[in-house]
């Protein structure tokens, strides 16, 4: 049997062990919670990175597109100006084109 000093000897060393016990649980909850969070917080990183990248892409596509289609409509411009017989100087006021690139043009349609 146990004496009453031994008893509560007992009753504390096994709260001792209980409450170490928590105190580990808790701070190994802490850090796969951190290490969770971390890892969530990489991959929204990620994934909003990924959505901006996109967004920039499809913003400078359509902004190249629309310099694209202003140069396309400039040399059609020069292209009807050169038909109608109207001289470089006035195609090159008119589209804001390069000499050269209107005497390339020029070219083109005399090879036609």
């Amino acid at each position: 049997m146990f004496t009453y000093e031994q008893e509560i000897k007992r009753i504390m060393d096994n709260q001792a062990v209980e409450d170490y016990m928590k105190q580990k649980s808790r701070e190994e909850g802490i850090q796969q919670g951190i290490q969770q969070g971390i890892q969530q917080g990489i991959q929204q990183g990620i994934q909003q990175g990924i959505q901006q990248g996109i967004q920039q892409g499809i913003q400078q596509g359509k902004e190249e597109g629309r310099e694209e289609g202003k140069l396309e409509g400039k040399i059609e411009i020069a292209k009807a100006m050169l038909q109608e017989g109207d001289s470089v100087d006035k195609i090159i006021r008119v589209t804001g084109l390069y000499k050269c690139d209107i005497q390339s043009i020029k070219k083109i349609i005399q090879m036609r």
